[in-house]
């Protein structure tokens, strides 16, 4: 079996290097607002490994990696692209950007992590079944037929629990549909105040557990007769069944998108009441 990990098998990382469906199937890879690119922070804590870890792997492989377009952009340019991230060292003056490719290059190239051992056994497993001759002739026609057979099995069973399942959530989603309403949804500030603590150490908290994302523009007041900074929070896709974004029409639009406003889901009050009870614990 192939070791990924040596530098003699750089051809074979560049085969697999578009398998980047395979991190979906290892764990949840948690990406900036675009959903295309990771910090070395996020690659890190993906791989379960320290962030000097990834740097020196980075530093040992660094043209691999520029091939799957990782880069390293200033600061501003990153605020320009994402916000300013609350989560973001305030001392970096430079930030590493990951693509999907080059966070799974990072797995085959990681030797000191469960989680990228994980990826390059699926890897292997991925290149095993693809580079199995397939049978020709009579024998094409009944590996056919068996296949067929196979997958029309998999779909009644796949069918079978999506029934049962839409049968078990049917109580919530009718609960959603019928219930929360604008007026079930809840503002930040009176869950803070639920919950005893104030608003903007609330909103700091979801910040860095990463329940929800900020991004920023600035913009001329005519009111105030100068700049201002214009703050949008949304939730990550994790975390956005617990919040929901209710559009506001009547401000100016937000980077040519429609203001919104993030509410609190009822179950996202539980939730966050939860959150809260063990950060004071802790």
């Amino acid at each position: 079996m192939t070791d990924l990990t040596l530098t003699s098998a750089r051809t074979e990382r560049d085969a697999l290097a578009d398998r980047t469906d395979v991190l979906d199937k290892i764990g949840v890879l948690r990406a900036l607002p675009d959903d295309m690119h990771v910090t070395t922070e996020m690659v890190a804590e993906f791989y379960e490994v320290p962030q000097e870890t990834v740097r020196s792997l980075v530093l040992d492989n660094r043209d691999e990696l520029e091939s799957d377009g990782y880069r390293v952009t200033t600061r501003s340019a990153f605020v320009s692209s994402f916000g300013e991230l609350s989560n973001l060292d305030p001392r970096a003056r430079q930030i590493a950007l990951f693509p999907r490719r080059a966070v799974l290059r990072v797995g085959m190239l990681l030797r000191d992590s469960v989680v990228a051992r994980k990826v390059r056994d699926m890897l292997l497993d991925v290149e095993a079944v693809t580079a199995t001759p397939m049978p020709t002739g009579p024998e094409l026609l009944a590996h056919a037929v068996l296949e067929a057979q196979k997958m029309l099995a998999e779909k009644d069973s796949h069918i079978a629990a999506l029934t049962d399942k839409v049968a078990e959530d049917a109580p919530k989603v009718n609960y959603v549909e019928l219930y929360v309403a604008d007026a079930d949804l809840l503002k930040l500030r009176t869950v803070a105040a639920a919950n005893d603590v104030p608003e903007n150490w609330l909103r700091d908290l979801l910040l860095d557990k990463n329940w929800i994302y900020v991004e920023t523009e600035t913009r001329w007041s005519p009111s105030k007769g100068c700049k201002e900074i214009t703050r949008r929070y949304s939730a990550y896709s994790h975390k956005r069944h617990y919040f929901r974004p209710v559009e506001v029409h009547e401000v100016p639009r937000f980077k040519g998108e429609v203001m919104h406003t993030l509410k609190v889901t009822p179950s996202g009050a539980e939730a966050i009441a939860r959150l809260v009870a063990k950060e004071r614990a802790a």
